[in-house]
């Protein structure tokens, strides 16, 4: 847990284009948790997230990684 919250304020530490880059490469983790945790983070990066938000609500193996990332997007449109 402490490592999780250590690895999240590093990445909210990095500059935007940065922390876009990364969670781009884990969205692509083969571990379904990991790409979860990849969608909440995409959903706080704001517009720059919504390509990866898009190809993950439309094409994840993980019905959740694909629940999540949609209802990201539709919280967007509001």
């Amino acid at each position: 847990f402490r490592a999780k919250n250590r690895a999240r304020a590093q990445l909210e530490a990095l500059p935007p284009q940065e922390r876009l880059a990364l969670l781009l490469e884990v969205s692509a983790s083969p571990d379904p948790a990991t790409r979860i945790l990849a969608v909440v983070e995409l959903g706080k990066v704001g517009e720059a997230g919504r390509p990866a938000l898009e190809a993950l609500a439309a094409g994840d193996p993980d019905a959740d990684v694909r629940e999540l990332a949609g209802m990201l997007l539709e919280g967007d449109d509001e």
